[in-house]
């Protein structure tokens, strides 16, 4: 949990060789598929309706629907938009001149490697930290 996706590649590639070292039997257990189809050689599936653990089909490693990638501004039609937003950690600018406005009725997901600046941002659009530009709810 709570592992940015550099250090959990790194992880679970830890696993594998401690797997080839010592003929070592590792179950992970995790919501996310993404990343271990060269990884584990049996996948299982819990059904909590029949209370079963049962082998399932490794197609289900490989055919994972491909995560969005926003290039250049998202277009949406919801009340939160900001203009021209920048912030900055001393002399570090993590976001500028930025220009957003987020679907109506959606989830969004901001993701990004620890260290990176999601937190910093947050506290910038919610007025917790110093900011450039305009945030309009």
């Amino acid at each position: 949990a709570n592992v940015d996706p550099d250090a959990r590649q790194s992880l679970l590639q830890d696993l594998k060789d401690l797997q080839h070292a010592n003929g070592t039997t590792i179950l992970i257990s995790d919501h996310d598929l993404s990343g271990y189809a060269d990884l584990v050689d049996t996948l299982y599936q819990l059904d909590t309706e029949t209370g079963t653990l049962d082998e399932a089909s490794r197609d289900m490693l490989t055919n994972i629907a491909p995560t969005p990638t926003f290039g250049g501004t998202p277009a949406g039609d919801g009340p939160l938009r900001w203009q021209y937003f920048g912030v900055a950690v001393g002399d570090r600018q993590l976001l500028q001149d930025a220009t957003f406005t987020a679907p109506a009725g959606q989830i969004g997901l901001i993701s990004g490697a620890n260290g990176i600046g999601k937190s910093t941002f947050f506290k910038g659009l919610t007025h917790q930290r110093a900011y450039d530009g305009q945030i309009l709810w």
